[in-house]
């Protein structure tokens, strides 16, 4: 399945090239695909509006539940669909055959909540290791009638390496999904094996395909705000379905270049040179 020689190595500007050039040339699937997830994420925005309104113009903990429960099992269902859509190019499947719940999502879910709780428990270790620290400092300090505080650079800097760990574990782990959701058998040991020496380029794949799409997300939905702001129905639930909804679309486009992304990713260190895999321009 994989390589334990010398391990191959992505090139970024080409795997994102290629996932843009993907997502193009499927743009009519991906809108199929799309269409539901978006409809049920502006909905479960009105609804949790509706039922638990903002309280001094903050979101209430019950409104943002209602809208964060649907929107991770949908991602889950899109995001099987979407890598399958890439590595699985000859299987024929209807949008609701793609999209519907079934065992193979329930392993991917279970499997994603492993990795963010592997991500978790690495990556906070050195915030930890800084809080035993600064405790034990302030300790020293008040027996000697001195006061101590751990400086807000090294504050700074220590949340710095946090989230750099957190995000290099991710993408080196994240190779488990694509992995998943064509039922492929690997453990967790192994993907991590399978990208050894490509932390930083994995990291560099997938937020390089997502990033300028989030920017444009964020353009989009902004505009659109601001235009029910103009129109005067930015209060009110139709103005909020409009905008939920637009933000959901343009969520799933950055979603489905990022999944491309990793899927090009997966491809490429798995089966480099099998025949048999659908090939894009990554050289």
């Amino acid at each position: 399945m994989f390589d334990q020689g010398t391990p191959t190595q992505l090139p970024i500007i080409q795997s994102i090239r290629a996932s843009y050039e993907f997502l193009w040339a499927n743009r009519h699937d991906f809108m199929r695909m799309c269409a539901l997830p978006a409809l049920v994420l502006g909905f479960a925005d009105v609804i949790a509006i509706a039922l638990f309104p903002p309280v001094d113009g903050k979101i209430t903990y019950q409104a943002l539940a209602v809208m964060v429960a649907p929107a991770l099992f949908l991602y889950v269902m899109f995001s099987v669909a979407w890598h399958r859509r890439f590595l699985r190019p000859s299987e024929s499947s209807t949008i609701w055959e793609a999209l519907r719940w079934d065992a193979r999502k329930t392993v991917f879910f279970l499997r994603l909540v492993a990795i963010f709780v592997c991500v978790a428990v690495i990556s906070l270790s050195p915030t930890i290791i800084l809080t035993i620290v600064g405790g034990l400092l302030s300790i020293v300090s008040g027996a000697a009638g001195a006061s101590a505080a751990i400086p807000q650079g090294i504050s700074i800097f220590a949340t710095g390496i946090v989230m750099t760990i957190a995000l290099l574990l991710y993408a080196r782990l994240s190779l488990w999904l694509p992995a998943t959701a064509v039922d492929e058998k690997h453990t967790i040991l192994s993907v991590w094996t399978l990208g050894r020496g490509n932390a930083w380029t994995l990291l560099g794949i997938t937020l390089g395909a997502a990033l300028p799409l989030m920017f444009f997300a964020i353009l989009v939905t902004s505009s659109v705000q601001s235009m029910a702001h103009g129109l005067g129905i930015d209060s009110n639930l139709t103005g909020r379905f409009i905008s939920a909804l637009t933000a959901g679309f343009t969520n799933y486009l950055t979603l489905a270049a990022e999944i491309t992304a990793l899927s090009i990713a997966y491809q490429k260190l798995s089966r480099p040179a099998d025949p048999g895999m659908p090939v894009f321009r990554t050289d």
